[in-house]
């Protein structure tokens, strides 16, 4: 079998069914549990939204539990999953908030059920981990995205929920992503700075796509939240990126710490198999000395590995967001500062 025969073998991957209007949604919380939220009535908001678009919701068994700050034991976070991917009458799992150690529930996850029962499965921040095991273990499609965030303030709705709508009830593919027409009126200043100085408390703006290094790329999508990423590091549920598109998304954090997440998925070799890189619009980078930047970390990497990247497009755990679909096709051309999902996540 030649290079190209396998990675045209790894592409392609199980697509759920799409949704439809009169579908049942399983809710379920993998990590904290929802009251851990700073808007416990964000997901109220959220089931408004799904019923008004005509779908039922069902809460998994200890999606409301609490746990410490948890939803729940290993075990009962792991059957609500699982009883919903049982069940033919549920068409898509959501995980209502993020959290930590959704990596706890990997090794217990059934990917042979998972992979015999496909459904659309949603989550983000820690419940990528979650998301990237489903798709290497299981070979299905997954998304990284929220609603929960999405529907806390109305000027945020229209574009997450377009995004939502194009990723999971329609077979067609995404097509080239486009960004937000002013972050800053979706009430997202505080989301939006490329770096802060803790010092002076400056703020430098990231409110449009960039060219970070030159280029474009085709590939499979990979990756989502970058902390999440870093957990998988020597585990059998890290991906194979070769011939991808690594998407990253960062919610915060100082530039030392990025660099150093940066060079660690360096030394994993990830870099040397991507084809690009797209780099979500990030939340507060602290930035502690000017003369070294977002975009200068960034391309050392292009630089030393000769890959394109553009930095801004909004995914990850910021809102507005798209709902991005792990394991289909884009393309990116930094040149043009163009993001395109070539293929859909469903079916």
């Amino acid at each position: 079998m030649s290079k190209h025969e396998k990675s045209k073998e790894k592409i392609d991957m199980i697509k759920p069914d799409k949704l439809r209007r009169g579908d049942k949604i399983g809710i379920v919380s993998p990590c904290f549990h929802i009251q851990t939220s700073k808007n416990p009535e964000r997901m109220d908001k959220v089931v408004n939204f799904l019923e008004k678009e005509r779908m039922e919701v069902e809460f998994g068994k200890n999606a409301k539990g609490r746990y410490s700050y948890l939803s729940g034991t290993v075990e009962e976070r792991v059957n609500d999953i699982h009883r919903f991917f049982e069940r033919d009458d549920i068409k898509a799992i959501i995980c209502s908030i993020g959290g930590y150690n959704a990596n706890s529930l990997l090794p217990h996850l059934d990917y042979d059920l998972i992979k015999n029962n496909p459904k659309i499965f949603l989550g983000y921040k820690d419940i990528n981990t979650i998301n990237i095991a489903m798709n290497e273990k299981s070979n299905l499609v997954t998304f990284n995205g929220t609603l929960t965030g999405g529907l806390e303030k109305k000027e945020r709705v229209k574009y997450t929920k377009e995004y939502f709508k194009r990723s999971l009830l329609s077979e067609k593919p995404i097509g080239e992503v486009k960004e937000p027409e002013d972050p800053g009126k979706c009430g997202l200043k505080e989301f939006i700075w490329e770096e802060y100085d803790p010092y002076t408390r400056d703020k430098g703006r990231l409110d449009k796509y960039r060219c970070i290094r030159k280029g474009e790329a085709e590939g499979v999508i990979k990756g989502g939240n970058l902390i999440s990423l870093i957990y998988l590091g020597g585990t059998e549920y890290m991906p194979d990126f070769e011939d991808s598109i690594l998407v990253l998304g960062e919610p915060e954090g100082d530039i030392m710490a990025l660099e150093k997440k940066m060079e660690y998925l360096d030394q994993l070799g990830i870099f040397e198999k991507i084809n690009g890189m797209v780099f979500g619009r990030p939340g507060k980078i602290y930035l502690e000395h000017k003369e070294r930047k977002l975009k200068d970390v960034l391309k050392t990497y292009g630089d030393r590995r000769d890959f394109p990247i553009l930095s801004g497009p909004p995914i990850g755990s910021h809102t507005p967001s798209i709902t991005l679909p792990i394991g289909v096709k884009a393309r990116m051309n930094s040149d043009k500062k163009s993001f395109s999902i070539m293929e859909s996540g469903v079916k």
